[in-house]
């Protein structure tokens, strides 16, 4: 066999790196091959040409090759219906469940009502609880719902030998979403041990902290800033255990990491394999034996859209491909509904069988790092994981991952993060389909469930009683234990520190890329259901035939995106009386209210400005101009109030267009 396979590789043509330069230079006909190269969100450069060094280190990723979990995620607020999902999950090839609950930074305004144990009870009916594993996502104090699962699973035969269930607290993601969390370090310190004592006690298997890596996706941070953060924050916590006299040899029974795949594949696998490289140095430097770190990877909630959804699940299926490759142990995907509402079933079952098909068909699970030897891929896993590890000594410089939410330092640098990709977006260097690019006029959105209003806030009763204070021999959680076993419910289980203190920042903002481009397709839907039209732009062709047409589709696609519809005029060559007066009939035949010319430099220069200021008599609001790539010199259009060619910013313009619509005060459009 390695005689045939030597065979083979031999079979191949030798190909220096001059071979690859004189084609690259063949291609780019006459351009200097740099312009390949390019830099990332995070100042990485991406050259064009990559050479093999063979000095790449061995990367371990997922411990076996039966494949990852495939998690499926729960959040409804209606018990009985989130258990008839999370049963059609199991039975169509899931073996995880992600619960999530209200108030969690994730939850989105749903949530499961997990309050009492008999919710628990029948949100479990018929599930083999112990054959799954179950990846906890809560609020604040969610140490409660561990117990309250604990209770639950006495009464499951099938947990009697244990059970598995990850997370359950992840402080600095509290911190870092809501603004605030309770306790002090000590406080901590002691919570994570409370929590350790039950879980051993209980049999519960699992790493106990979640370090959320998502919520600095949401929130804008490059895929260094998501890493380092998040190595920060695991740092912090096996800190915390330490400090309060835990041990911490076993450190990925402490903690597991949750992160962000894109669609961007290749940056995606970096990410999950210098994930590994960072892990391994942190083990390092803490004198800690070698251990398999265990990743949870799910699509990113910030590169989903509204708009055109179906290309979600392109996304995810890319997202999922990253993160299989990149040796996750469990892949997540949201439904590609998601940003909609509450996913129904067809959106549901899509997600999961994703993932099947890629795991049991394609057979991504079966080679260990199948993107090992790629000098691309590994050199951007070496180039992400060294900006990640300089990212987490910043923190670390500052006093940790809570010093540095509090001190605003996290809040500035994702902020700047957000303003570069908003940047990249706006002037079409990153594109989405459907959202900033292509827009449909003509879609109908996918049915969503409609019970999310079926969540209630709950505060606490009158029976609302304190808990004790958490110490090394499970206190706190033993006393919730034994409350809910008596039929107390989660939210009368007061967790208040003893000294009262709390530590507390600026809150992070999670934002959708496509949100802006989706508030103005909102607006122009509003302004067509109040005027019983759409938002207009008459495009009017000034010039030859051959010279107008490619503007075509761009100025219909451009307007597209800001749900105006384009109607087409009569091509104008040249600006005669009658001419111009058909022109200012079919303005206001059609209802525009905006105007775009497009056409040759020289056409602009004979008639531009001359039709700009008939149709300006005729009523039209706003006068845009179209060109092209080499006409983008704003200095002979004095006379047009906005100018748009590919590499414009986008939102700014569609802005000056719908600030002349007449449209319904109601709409909320952002600013620019």
């Amino acid at each position: 066999m390695a005689t045939q396979l030597n065979r083979l590789v031999n079979s191949f043509e030798r190909v220096s790196r001059d071979d690859w330069e004189v084609a690259a230079r063949k291609a780019l006909k006459g351009q200097d091959i740099n312009a390949l190269s390019s830099v990332d969100m995070d100042d990485l450069t991406i050259h064009g040409i990559y050479e093999h060094t063979g000095a790449y280190p061995q990367i371990k990723l997922r411990e076996n090759s039966a494949g990852w979990a495939v998690v499926c995620r729960q959040d409804h607020p209606d018990i009985v219906r989130a258990n008839r999902q999370m049963l059609d999950d199991l039975e169509g090839g899931a073996n995880a469940i992600e619960l999530v609950l209200p108030g969690s930074a994730r939850a989105r305004g749903v949530g499961l009502q997990l309050q009492r144990l008999d919710d628990a009870q029948r949100l479990f009916a018929n599930v083999q609880f112990g054959l799954i594993s179950t990846y906890l996502d809560s609020a604040p104090g969610g140490r409660a719902t561990l117990a309250l699962i604990a209770e639950h699973a006495k009464s499951d035969a099938s947990a009697k030998g244990g059970f598995t269930v990850f997370g359950g607290s992840d402080p600095a993601g509290d911190l870092a979403a809501n603004g605030r969390v309770k306790g002090s370090m000590e406080d901590l310190s002691a919570m994570f041990l409370d929590v350790a004592h039950f879980r051993q006690d209980q049999g519960i298997g699992g790493a106990m902290l979640k370090v959320d890596g998502r919520l600095y996706a949401d929130a804008g941070a490059t895929c260094a800033q998501e890493l380092g953060l998040s190595l920060a924050a695991a740092t912090m916590y096996l800190r915390l255990v330490h400090n309060g006299g835990g041990t911490i040899t076993r450190a990925n029974e402490l903690v597991y990491l949750c992160l962000s795949t894109t669609a961007n594949q290749f940056d995606s696998i970096a990410k999950a394999r210098a994930v590994r490289l960072l892990w391994a140095r942190l083990l390092e430097a803490l004198e800690l034996p070698e251990q398999h770190l265990h990743l949870f990877m799910q699509n990113s909630w910030r590169g989903m859209s509204q708009r055109d959804p179906y290309v979600n699940m392109l996304r995810a299926t890319s997202a999922c491909f990253a993160a299989a490759v990149g040796g996750a142990d469990a892949v997540s995907l949201l439904p590609f509904s998601a940003a909609n509402g509450l996913p129904e079933e067809f959106a549901r079952r899509q997600a999961r069988n994703a993932q099947l098909v890629l795991l049991e068909e394609a057979h991504l699970a079966r080679v260990n790092d199948p993107a090992a030897g790629s000098d691309f891929v590994e050199a951007r896993t070496i180039d992400m994981a060294q900006a990640a590890w300089k990212m987490f000594q910043t923190i670390e410089a500052q006093g940790g991952i809570f010093v540095a939410l509090q001190s605003g330092l996290v809040q500035t640098m994702l902020e700047d993060s957000r303003a570069k990709a908003r940047g990249v977006l706006r002037d079409g260097r990153y594109r989405m389909i459907g959202s900033s690019v292509f827009a449909n006029l003509e879609e109908e959105l996918p049915a969503v469930d409609g019970n999310r209003a079926t969540l209630q806030h709950l505060e606490p009763s009158q029976h609302a009683v304190f808990a004790p204070p958490s110490n090394a021999q499970g206190q706190q959680m033993g006393f919730f234990a034994k409350e809910l076993a008596s039929g107390a419910r989660v939210n009368d289980l007061l967790q208040g520190p003893v000294n009262g203190s709390a530590m507390e920042c600026v809150a992070l903002q999670g934002e959708r890329l496509a949100k802006p481009f989706e508030a103005l397709r909102d607006s122009a839907d509003c302004i067509k259901k109040v005027r019983g039209a759409r938002p207009a732009v008459l495009h009017v062709m000034l010039g030859s035939v051959a010279a107008r047409g490619p503007m075509v589709g761009f100025v219909q696609n451009f307007y597209a995106v800001g749900g105006i519809e384009v109607h087409p005029a009569h091509p104008l060559e040249a600006a005669g009386e009658e001419s111009l007066q058909t022109l200012c009939d079919a303005l206001r035949t059609c209802g525009a209210e905006a105007v775009c010319l497009s056409g040759t430099a020289e056409a602009f220069a004979q008639m531009g400005s001359m039709v700009a200021a008939a149709l300006q008599r005729a009523g039209a609001k706003l006068v845009a101009v179209a060109t092209s790539g080499e006409q983008n010199s704003t200095e002979s259009f004095g006379w047009a109030g906005s100018h748009i060619y590919e590499g414009c910013d986008h939102l700014q313009e569609l802005h000056r267009c719908f600030g002349v619509f007449s449209a319904c005060g109601s709409c909320d459009l952002e600013a620019v």
